[in-house]
């Protein structure tokens, strides 16, 4: 997995390490999918927006 990071660093992307075996987030799939959302927004420092995570969730 840290070959394929920092291959990817390499090429210019960005990498976020995240921690999904937290139980508030593994509640429902709604939650779990703005969770993840708005961390790798944070992460990345983007601006948060939740308005497609809601949609694929209600959509999906």
């Amino acid at each position: 997995m840290s070959r394929i990071l920092n291959h990817g660093v390499k090429q210019g992307y960005q990498k976020v390490s995240i921690d999904l075996w937290s139980p508030e987030i593994l509640t429902d799939v709604s939650t779990s999918l703005q969770w993840f959302c708005a961390f790798v927004s944070e992460e990345l420092n983007l601006e948060v927006q939740l308005g497609l995570a809601e949609k694929v969730v209600c959509e999906g």
